[in-house]
């Protein structure tokens, strides 16, 4: 499949302490909004629950590290990889 280019825009902390938290996973940004891409086709939307937990309250700063943790505890590596290797069988 040839490779298609897709332009992202986010604020330079963001990005900043996103490339951090992958490269200590062992992968780049690129990587990982793969990942993100594939796990949303998987099922079929959003790979994460959407909330709003304040009615009317927008949320302006970037999470923080302690929230960036606990989101990646609650979806481990390994199932995300799992789903990966499902969906691409299902694709073959």
């Amino acid at each position: 499949m040839a490779a298609a280019r897709l332009v992202v825009h986010s604020d330079e902390e963001t990005i900043g302490r996103a490339k951090a938290l992958f490269g200590e996973m062992g992968f780049d940004i690129n990587t990982a909004i793969n990942i993100f891409l594939r796990r949303a086709i998987a099922v079929n939307g959003l790979p994460f629950e959407v909330t709003r937990s304040t009615p009317h309250r927008v949320r302006e700063l970037p999470p923080t590290e302690e929230e960036l943790v606990e989101e990646a505890n609650r979806q481990s590596y390994d199932n995300v990889m799992f789903s990966l290797s499902h969906w691409n069988k299902d694709a073959d």
